[in-house]
């Protein structure tokens, strides 16, 4: 699910999020997530929701991790559970994947996303990410917690890029 098309103005709002040192658009972002999820119906809605994780060195480098705010404004909004611990990135990315043509995002690659424990198979997971291009990180994400037992899932993001 995702709120809009990344087409204007919310590409805007989430690059001056990301990269333009301005965190607190998370807030608004998120608030606009929670709707959407709400929206959705009781079918879509998860036990807990987890941000797609950044390597802490790159979430050093930015300061904070852009998934995890927007996560975080999510939970606040909708009174469901926040679990940051749940996934990690065991490594970071060779590159930024916002320079990836779709062919090398989807490349079949190590997955760089584990979980350090079971999850129960009934336990329904909302992933948050900013932006769906090619579905590639959710997928990989959605494979860790897989391996680890979770078989429910809420894909979220602000904004999904056209087919």
């Amino acid at each position: 699910m995702a709120c809009h098309n990344y087409a204007t103005p919310a590409d805007l709002w989430l690059l001056q999020m990301k990269y333009g040192g301005r965190p607190e658009l998370a807030r608004l972002l998120g608030a606009w997530l929670a709707l959407a999820l709400k929206q959705a119906g009781d079918h879509a809605q998860p036990d807990v929701i987890v941000p797609v994780p950044m390597h802490p060195d790159k979430q050093r480098q930015r300061g904070y991790n852009q998934a995890e705010l927007l996560a975080r404004a999510v939970a606040r909004h909708t009174g469901i559970a926040l679990n940051t611990t749940l996934l990690q990135r065991a490594r970071p990315s060779v590159s930024s994947q916002s320079r990836k043509g779709r062919q090398a995002r989807m490349a079949k690659t190590d997955n760089p996303f584990r979980c350090q424990k079971a999850i129960p198979a009934e336990l329904r997971i909302g992933l948050v990410d900013d932006v769906i291009t090619t579905q590639a990180t959710m997928q990989a994400c959605v494979d860790a917690l897989r391996k680890a037992g979770a078989t429910q899932f809420t894909l979220m993001a602000v904004c999904r890029t056209p087919e």
